[in-house]
């Protein structure tokens, strides 16, 4: 029997991170749980804590990672919700991501 290398915890984050843009591209930001990122990552669901200690920061984390690879749908739902990662956006990027609400 072979044993599974762990993963690196820098790409286990990454990877739990990358899942929950997945999810909340899916599902909607603020509809995303624990439990479908902890699923989509191919992890228990403690695991998505200890490296996002509770959902907040998990969705701070994932509303940055729009911002940051310019998901407009995704950065939509913040500037609906008046998250601060999205005050820092061009006027320009603001408009596109808020062009998607009417899809």
């Amino acid at each position: 029997m072979t044993r599974r290398q762990r993963m690196d915890p820098d790409e286990r984050r990454c990877a739990i991170l990358a899942a929950a843009v997945s999810v909340a591209q899916r599902t909607g930001w603020l509809m995303m749980t624990r439990r479908d990122v902890a699923q989509a990552a191919g992890v228990a669901e403690p695991t998505v804590n200890l490296y996002f200690s509770n959902m907040a920061t998990l969705r701070d984390a994932v509303m940055r990672e729009a911002v940051r690879l310019d998901i407009p749908a995704l950065v939509a739902q913040g500037i609906v919700a008046k998250h601060p990662y999205t005050r820092r956006m061009g006027a320009d990027a603001r408009r596109k991501a808020l062009a998607t609400l009417g899809r």
